[in-house]
């Protein structure tokens, strides 16, 4: 039984090589160069007003001056604080969207670092449940290079990660039995991205079954939240910059319709993953990393597999992805149904955000003063074929639900079947053809429009 515990665990037949940091790293620096979308410019410059001694009327200030601004005020508190020494030196003075690339870079950076000290998160998760420590490094460079997560970071160039960075946080704080920061960690994270509300239940179920208890966290849990809420409530701009965000109730809008109203299926979905975990027994230390990965995935596709979203969104369910191949023993067939989800990911996105994420990210990036009159001329959607956005999302859900089959535990840590051994040259296919679906056509389109 121990030696057979051992072979599932051994994922790689050698370590990732520093080629693979390399290519990593190269492709990271060079899309943060030539890729971006509006939505950093404009929470980072609205962390200005901050800077600038409007801190009881943030969200008022904003919608006079600047634009709705519409996360809590976690996100603006943290970029204001990474923004100091470019408000100091002037290179950035007033809340704006229009900055030099300089400023635009550092903008960048802070997100960027956060995400690689959560692959080192997932490293902790990987070695607290029971992997050796190459294990866990090559657990840390599948989220690095996962490809959704890389579009996200890297191309469409978001800030999700804070969110899940104090996630990941609370995982490991979960795995240790460190409770009181298990709690505070998710509860910071709800306060960048609420959706994390839907990810703490499980795993606090899984852990918790004192009915009381389950309520008392649950309120704990609220409290930062609430703290923020209380700063701004008397102030209408940020209710209505915050809490009038339709984005939030997407999961409300798939609905089972009765006779007098209709039932979230997303809720009805997440509602039987809580029930799973609350009647599960309590974990043995080498089941803790397959029910974590499980529940991930369960709670990803309630979200993402059965109600809209916005792509980067999907950074919250990176982590799970890149687990579930450490823990699967068909690697191969995971590796290639993740790809396949990748692929139709992209189609998705290019037919649904036509003119925003596709060649636009061109715009904002290196080449913001050197670009063709028409940058749409041959859009990426139309490289893609269909331009049906039901057939895509389809084919998203259904690979999503395939793969969270495959992170049952019973497939998972229960298996007896030997782990498949992966080469880095497995790693490297993953990693590059995974994001050469957007970048290639992203190419295509930018150098028809300059020949056109």
């Amino acid at each position: 039984m121990v030696q057979e515990k051992k072979l599932r665990l051994n994922i790689l037949a050698e370590p990732v090589r520093k080629v693979d940091y390399l290519l990593f790293f190269a492709a990271a620096f060079l899309c943060a160069l030539f890729f971006q979308q509006l939505d950093l410019l404009i929470t980072a410059g609205g962390s200005l007003i901050y800077l600038n001694g409007h801190f009881s009327d943030l969200y008022a200030y904003a919608v006079e001056h600047y634009t709705e601004l519409n996360y809590l005020p976690s996100t603006y508190l943290l970029f204001a604080l990474w923004n100091l020494p470019i408000r100091l030196i002037g290179l950035v003075a007033e809340p704006t969207i229009t900055v030099s690339f300089l400023a635009l870079l550092w903008y960048k950076l802070l997100p960027c670092l956060t995400y690689l000290f959560s692959a080192y998160l997932i490293y902790l998760l990987a070695r607290e449940g029971g992997l050796a420590e190459d294990k866990g490094k090559i657990g840390a460079f599948l989220f690095l290079t996962t490809p959704i997560a890389f579009f996200s970071q890297f191309i469409f160039c978001q800030y999700d990660i804070f969110s899940v960075c104090l996630m990941l946080l609370a995982l490991v704080c979960w795995r240790k039995g460190a409770h009181w920061k298990f709690l505070l960690f998710f509860a910071l994270s709800a306060t960048f991205k609420y959706y994390t509300f839907l990810f703490f239940i499980p795993f606090l179920l899984l852990k918790e079954k004192d009915i009381l208890k389950i309520f008392r966290d649950t309120a704990l849990f609220a409290v930062p939240i609430l703290l923020e809420v209380l700063l701004y409530f008397w102030d209408s701009s940020f209710l209505h910059s915050v809490f009038g965000f339709g984005a939030p109730n997407y999961i409300f809008e798939t609905v089972w319709q009765t006779r007098f109203a209709g039932i979230s299926i997303p809720l009805l979905i997440w509602a039987a993953v809580c029930a799973f975990c609350y009647l599960q027994k309590p974990l043995k230390k080498d089941e803790t990393l397959s029910y974590l990965v499980f529940t991930g995935m369960a709670v990803s596709f309630a979200l993402f597999g059965l109600s809209a979203w916005h792509p980067q969104w999907l950074l919250l369910m990176c982590p799970f992805l890149a687990l579930l191949i450490v823990v699967q023993p068909r690697k191969k067939a995971t590796i290639g149904l993740e790809w396949l989800m990748t692929a139709v990911f992209f189609g998705y996105v290019v037919n649904v955000w036509y003119n925003n994420v596709d060649t636009k990210l061109f715009e904002l990036g290196i080449l913001r003063n050197a670009l063709p009159g028409d940058l749409m001329a041959l859009p990426i959607k139309t490289l893609f074929g269909i331009s049906t956005p039901a057939i895509w999302i389809t084919a998203f859900s259904g690979l999503l639900l395939i793969l969270t089959i495959f992170s049952f535990p019973r497939f998972t840590c229960k298996s007896q079947e030997p782990a498949e051994r992966l080469t880095p040259s497995w790693l490297r296919f993953r990693f590059l053809l995974g994001i050469a679906v957007f970048i290639l056509p992203a190419v295509v389109s930018l150098l028809y429009a300059y020949l056109a």
